[in-house]
Order: C-alpha cells, then structure tokens, then sequence
C-alpha cells in the first residue's frame, strides 16, 4: 500500500537468475537502508520493509524511495519507486 503507515510491501519480478541489490533513500538521495543484496533466482518476489527497524530508530514520516538494481551477466537494470510513510 502507498501511503503506508507500519511497513509496505516492494513486489519485482526476476526473468532469470541475477546479483540483486534493493535499498532505501530519504527524499535528499541519502541511503537509509539495504534491504537485500545477493544472488535471486528467477521469479516474483514480495519484499516487506518496516521503517521502524531499518534504520536503527524509527524514520519520520516523509517521502523515500526504493532503488532494486539486478545484474546478470551482461544486463544491468535499474528500478525506481516511491513510497509515502505516514504516522
């Protein structure tokens, strides 16, 4: 859900094995989190991230935005969203 209150879920799509790396940035570009970085196989993924726990306290409301970069051989892809945190 977007707005999200508690934790959001980030769902992406993987069409064949690849090193993926998925982290969290505040709206100035800072990292605040590394949510997974590793090697995926193919398929669809659901990732649940609480900002309450990633960051060591909890993260004020506001506007972040989660960066999944997989790479595959040759093929490096990257994919942007944004998410609303309300309190």
């Amino acid at each position: 859900p977007n707005p999200f209150k508690d934790f959001t879920a980030i769902r992406y799509k993987l069409p064949e094995s690849s090193n993926i790396n998925i982290k969290v940035y505040d709206l100035l570009g800072n990292e605040v989190c590394s949510l997974f970085s590793g090697i995926q196989q193919a398929g669809s993924y659901n990732l649940l991230w609480n900002p309450a726990n990633s960051a060591g306290t909890p993260l004020p409301e506001g506007i972040y935005y989660y960066r999944i970069t997989t790479n595959s051989g040759s093929n490096l892809q990257t994919q942007t969203g944004k998410m609303v945190l309300i309190r």
